[in-house]
């Protein structure tokens, strides 16, 4: 369950950017999670301030001065503790809290609360094995949930071992007395992606008669849990995400290649509303793009008409400037004349000249 809890933190951490640009789609989508997801009870994206207003229950709530949250922001990791009178649920849950940033800044928590009284009690099974207790804890050793209930778990503790002290161990398996002075076989193992621990307590004089399955035993446990969580915690994130995710990616990789657009199909299910918001916003950008660019093609061959109209004319005019200059030479009278008008002459021939050699150039080469 805390496994779970921690990958839909992660997963509404990398959508908090939108949702919290979107408040009033926010809420209803969070509702919609938490209806669906009856081991929680809660979500919602915590900002800077406490203030959250993007959140399953639908109202705005100030954590800020809520224990640790100080120090919580401050840490920017994620986080797992209790409360026993939590707000928005009115019970005792404990609170996984995951970071998101906003364009590589850190901006917050998504914070997911699973109440206490949604746990699942020890098996027959379990117990005919021997396990008493099964325990969840943070770094600094709060007790985040126990199947026999928090009185009755801190009397198994081990009496010369704070939890804080197991926090991080990689499958330790050890027996030692509990508070009472019972002995006990404990075994405690890590929570894949998650701040927390998990603790198992035994009996030394029930379950499996062998050595070897006295070692196995409560480390096989946790980790068919885990295999099975992760397990479906793949599937859901293939189905509900990743293939989608490749179809779009397919969708971007033909239009930036050929400039043609997939129509999305009818079939729209098990599509996350935000993914179908992303690629209803992809297929409006890529047709605004394509007018764009019909656009400047347009107004690019519209420029090349004129500017090719405007030469004709320089042209035309400069070879009329020279003809009829041409015709005053032949009129005039005086040899000085002559050369003046000869010098005005030579001067429109240069600059036809001119003309002529950038009109090429700008033309690629071409001839007038």
């Amino acid at each position: 369950m805390i496994e779970r809890a921690v990958g839909a933190a992660q997963l509404f951490g990398s959508l908090a950017p939108s949702l919290l640009t979107a408040p009033e789609k926010c809420a209803p989508i969070l509702k919609s999670f938490v209806d669906v997801k009856s081991d929680f009870s809660f979500i919602g994206v915590l900002p800077l301030d406490g203030i959250t207003r993007c959140s399953s229950a639908e109202r705005v709530l100030d954590f800020s001065g809520f224990p640790n949250f100080q120090n919580i922001m401050e840490t920017q990791q994620p986080a797992i503790e209790i409360n026993q009178a939590a707000p928005a649920s009115g019970e005792s849950v404990f609170i996984i809290s995951e970071p998101f940033d906003i364009d590589g800044t850190f901006a917050g928590f998504v914070s997911i609360s699973v109440p206490h009284s949604r746990l699942q009690e020890n098996t027959e099974e379990m117990e005919n094995l021997g396990l008493i207790d099964l325990i969840t804890f943070n770094d600094d050793g709060t007790m985040l949930t126990s199947r026999k209930g928090f009185d009755a778990a801190q009397a198994e503790l081990p009496a010369d071992i704070a939890l804080a002290a197991l926090y991080g161990s990689d499958a330790v398996k050890f027996r030692a007395n509990n508070q009472r002075g019972v002995e006990r076989r404990y075994s405690v193992v890590q929570i894949e992606g998650s701040p927390a621990s998990m603790i198992a307590i035994w009996a030394t004089d029930q379950g499996i008669e062998s050595n070897l399955s006295k070692i196995l035993v409560p480390g096989l446990f946790p980790a068919l849990m885990w295999f099975a969580s992760m397990g479906v915690a793949m599937l859901a994130m293939n189905t509900l995400v990743l293939s989608h995710l490749r179809q779009l990616r397919k969708k971007m990789g033909v239009f930036a290649d050929t400039r043609e657009l997939i129509r999305p199909g009818e079939s729209t299910l098990l599509k996350p509303l935000e993914l179908e918001d992303l690629e209803a916003n992809f297929a409006r950008m890529s047709e605004a793009i394509l007018r764009d660019e019909a656009g400047i093609e347009n107004a690019l061959r519209e420029k090349g008409v004129l500017v090719k109209e405007i030469h004709h004319r320089v042209k035309n005019n400069l070879q009329l400037i020279s003809s009829i200059i041409n015709m005053q030479i032949r009129g005039a009278r005086h040899e000085e004349t002559k050369t003046t008008l000869r010098q005005v002459q030579d001067r429109v021939v240069s600059l036809a000249t001119i003309h002529r050699d950038l009109y090429q150039s700008q033309e690629g080469g071409g001839s007038m």
